[in-house]
């Protein structure tokens, strides 16, 4: 299913996001970006099953950071290649000369802190190994199950 949102120019990384909208539609490939928007947009809920690329489908809640950054503002952009700061994309780094136009967002949360960096990608959950090895588990048998019917 390609997807039907508008090109923004502008991404967390060069990660790729799907979300399933029910039983047999799947919305993505989707820029960090696009899922961000869906999520302020209320159309992603903390009960939505995404996955990140090739990764087991997992509920929104557990995406580390995602609903902290939908609620943080963008102040400012970063270069993919070199970190250094930049307009917003689509730009050219005065850093490393390389042409951005997916750049990584600035977030501030709504008390005006930063929110640093790996947060804002989007981690798959990853408490502990314990629950780690549990969340595996739990996607691999629910996806046996999708499979198998």
């Amino acid at each position: 299913m390609p997807n039907s949102l508008p090109d923004k120019g502008v991404v967390f990384s060069m990660s790729q996001w799907f979300i399933q909208q029910d039983a047999e539609t799947e919305l993505g490939p989707l820029r960090p970006s696009e899922l961000l928007d869906l999520v302020r947009q209320g159309v992603v809920t903390r009960e939505t099953l995404c996955r990140k690329e090739n990764s087991p489908w997992c509920h929104a809640q557990d995406v580390g950071g995602l609903f902290r950054a939908a609620e943080s503002q963008v102040v400012g952009y970063r270069c993919p290649y070199c970190q250094k700061s930049v307009n917003e994309p689509p730009t050219y780094c005065k850093g490393c000369n390389k042409y951005v136009d997916e750049g990584i967002e600035i977030l501030r949360d709504a008390r005006g802190r930063k929110l640093e960096g790996k947060a804002q990608a989007f981690d798959t959950p990853k408490e502990s190994t314990a629950s780690w090895t549990s969340w595996v588990t739990k996607l691999k048998s629910q996806r046996s199950k999708r499979n198998n019917s």
